[in-house]
């Protein structure tokens, strides 16, 4: 015998019209066998005309074992009325009979009818779409972060990372369609709270909306996967790979949880302890990896103490930075440096940060940090260098340059920022003076802070630092 599966991702507005898919399935050739959260099986056989009754016993929630007494009472008690039991899911029971038959009607009263499928709406729907589209939102709307300078604007920091930047570009869709689905199903729970309050018989969402909206969701759904699995290849790291194997094998016990609790005869209280336990041993699992593991990979940071020009040019390869030795300041023997490799992506190939600190006393410093960024594309680098400069337009000490300024500085547009205080720092360490300048040209974005105990340096050495910095 041949089966098939079908991808379903319907509401309970639109249950109903399983029941007219279902008939149309069996005139094909196709009988309903089994359904499940996302798949429905079919299998194969001759084409015949049915009618189906897909209804919901409220008794039968996510942990009931489905063929317990409750629910075999209530089968009993369909077959009786002349409805043939076929498969059921989380309550949701199907039936069929012929279609020159006349059964009972399994629901005689509208107001019992409506206020099950509510119920069953409201907690296995609303409340899960609702939060996943929140959590959507969330991750997809421009964050910040306090350890970061400028950059951390989260629609810059995607463009930064191929896993972030595919992410995102899968978000759309899925955020269409949740969106979708639940403005569907709270204009069903209104219709549906008028039927009861009237008697009136439950309504359904229409069948050609119910499927567009669904179609939607699952393209979603779908695009959103493909684009991650693309992030993951193109970003090749070791972290990610770990994380999607953390979700993957989440997924796989998940099912083979559902899969227990509609074979084994467990009690509802049994079924909740063991999920329970499931759930804190991923947690416990979760922590172990992000704590023992997965830093293991993140070897893109390197801070040094005291570093000799040797080394530090063999952690900065070919990229160019700006020193303090550049701008007239011999380090201390207390100095240090800080790299990060903030990866690459296709839309951003070379992107790093370089910071040096000298301590001239416990709470003064001599510090100066170049960030660049190398775009694919001139309007990315602008999205970059509007992202840098917005934090200090509101300062009185912003300069924006005119063109003949910034080509001074060898750059097409530029900003020049002086501070009486270090912005970005926590409150242990007080910088009384700080220069901030941001440049762009064409499809490089330079952004170099300088904060002296003494706020007075050579501008012309920094011009020349920074020329060297955008011709390299």
């Amino acid at each position: 015998m041949k089966y098939k599966r079908k991808f379903y991702s319907g509401s309970t507005g639109d249950i109903k019209n399983l029941e007219r898919h279902f008939s149309l399935m069996a005139e094909k050739g196709w009988m309903i066998d089994n359904i499940g959260t996302f798949f429905h099986r079919y299998k194969s056989t001759t084409p015949c005309k049915l009618r189906f009754y897909v209804d919901i016993l409220p008794q039968i929630g996510a942990f009931d074992y489905p063929d317990n007494e409750n629910a075999q009472d209530y089968r009993s008690l369909c077959e009786e009325a002349g409805w043939k039991y076929v498969t059921a899911d989380r309550g949701i029971n199907v039936f069929y009979t012929e279609t020159d038959a006349e059964p009972i009607p399994l629901h005689t009263d509208n107001r019992i009818q409506n206020r099950i499928f509510l119920k069953h709406y409201i907690k296995y729907e609303l409340l899960l779409y609702s939060i996943m589209l929140l959590l959507l939102l969330f991750v997809s709307l421009p964050l910040s972060s306090p350890h970061s300078i400028p950059f951390a604007d989260f629609a810059t920091a995607a463009l930064l990372n191929d896993f972030l930047l595919f992410a995102t570009l899968g978000f759309p869709i899925l955020i269409i369609g949740l969106a979708l689905q639940i403005f569907a199903g709270i204009i069903w729970l209104f219709r549906t709270l008028y039927a009861l309050k009237r008697g009136f018989p439950l309504p359904v969402t229409g069948y050609r909306t119910g499927r567009a909206i669904s179609g939607l969701l699952t393209a979603g759904i779908i695009i959103l996967i493909l684009c991650v699995i693309i992030g993951i290849i193109l970003d090749g790291s070791p972290a990610l790979i770990v994380t999607l194997a953390i979700n993957l094998s989440g997924v796989i016990i998940g099912s083979i949880f559902r899969y227990r609790i509609k074979t084994k005869k467990n009690d509802k209280g049994t079924n909740i302890l063991q999920f329970v336990g499931v759930l804190i041993g991923a947690a416990i699992l979760s922590i172990i990896v992000n704590i023992s593991i997965i830093p293991q990979f993140h070897s893109f940071d390197w801070w040094t103490p005291n570093p000799s020009l040797e080394y530090r040019a063999a952690i900065m390869g070919d990229r160019p930075i700006i020193t303090l030795d550049a701008l007239g300041i011999e380090p201390g023997p207390n100095a240090s440096f800080l790299v990060t490799d903030e990866g690459g992506s296709i839309a951003v190939p070379v992107s790093y940060l370089y910071r040096e600190d000298d301590p001239v006393s416990s709470a003064l410093w001599n510090t100066v940090s170049t960030r660049a960024h190398r775009t694919r594309h001139n309007i990315i680098a602008y999205l970059f260098f509007r992202a840098a400069i917005a934090p200090f337009e509101t300062l009185e000490g912003y300069h924006r340059m005119d063109e003949d300024e910034a080509a001074l500085w060898g750059a097409d547009e530029g900003v020049l920022v002086y501070t009486e205080r270090f912005l970005f720092t926590t409150s242990l360490t007080h910088i009384p003076g700080t220069t901030n300048l941001i440049l762009l040209q064409g499809q490089t974005v330079l952004h170099v802070m300088i904060a002296f105990d003494d706020a007075e340096f050579d501008i012309e050495l920094l011009r020349y630092a920074v020329l060297d910095v955008l011709t390299n």
